[in-house]
């Protein structure tokens, strides 16, 4: 793994949805691949979606967010809130050691 790094938090109707840029060296051939990575958390539903091609940042966003926002959630199970998440990048491309960063979407 080159890189791990946090692309961004956005609220999508009141739940926060985290994407994640991580690149490595493909083990069979050894050329450099991109996983992009989007979690979202709601009060009752947790979804990881992922896409490993380099490239499609912001389809993959555009289409990954859509997705979020179309589900659905009774109105009595929604806790909407405000949520911090608490991301760690770690780098090791350039040696420097991993750092912690808070982010709040308002």
């Amino acid at each position: 793994m080159r890189s791990l790094e946090v692309a961004g938090v956005k609220d999508v109707v009141g739940h926060p949805v985290i994407f994640a840029d991580m690149r490595y060296d493909s083990v069979a051939d050894g050329k450099p691949r991109e996983l992009k990575v989007m979690f979202h958390d709601d009060s009752i539903t947790r979804v990881l979606c992922t896409h490993d091609a380099i490239g499609y940042r912001a389809t993959f966003e555009r289409i990954t967010k859509g997705f979020a926002a179309s589900l659905k959630v009774r109105a009595e199970e929604s806790t909407a809130r405000r949520t911090l998440a608490k991301a760690r990048t770690l780098d090791q491309s350039d040696g420097r050691d991993p750092f912690s960063r808070t982010f709040e979407d308002k």
